[in-house]
């Protein structure tokens, strides 16, 4: 998964940062207001476009569907626990994964790292540390 902060790209637009500009632009409307469109429009047709498409679903009474404060929060609540629950669950299998190969480097240190890398899925390199760290 990508993530990109739509707020350090407008900045590096309002600080007329020229690279950043042209690499972003197209970035920068995603979060723009309607104000800002206005603005980017004026250096990009694309952008442009994007606006005028924009402003005309926008006047779309049957495109519209209003949804309340409360519900955006509890949407945005609703994706903040559900990746949370996704990045513990890694770590879970990460830390899983680290102890049986730990319990194999103790118990049967003759299989040797690249079979125990093989078994658990870990890197030889994530092993070779393991063992390290087991040895202090």
């Amino acid at each position: 998964m990508i993530t990109i902060n739509i707020e350090n790209v407008k900045k590096e637009w309002y600080d007329k940062n020229i690279q950043g500009d042209k690499e972003n632009i197209h970035l920068v409307m995603l979060g723009a207001s309607e104000e800002e469109l206005v603005e980017l429009s004026k250096k990009d047709e694309l952008v442009k476009e994007f606006d005028q498409k924009m402003y005309i679903l926008n006047s779309d009474g049957t495109f519209i569907r209003t949804v309340s404060e409360e519900e955006d929060k509890e949407r945005l609540t609703n994706t903040r626990i559900s990746l949370a629950k996704e990045e513990a669950a890694e770590e879970a299998k990460a830390k899983e994964k680290m102890g049986i190969a730990k319990s194999m480097l103790e118990e049967s240190p003759e299989l040797g790292i690249e079979k125990i890398s093989k078994i658990t899925g870990l890197s030889i390199t994530a092993i070779e540390k393991l063992k390290e760290e087991n040895r202090k």
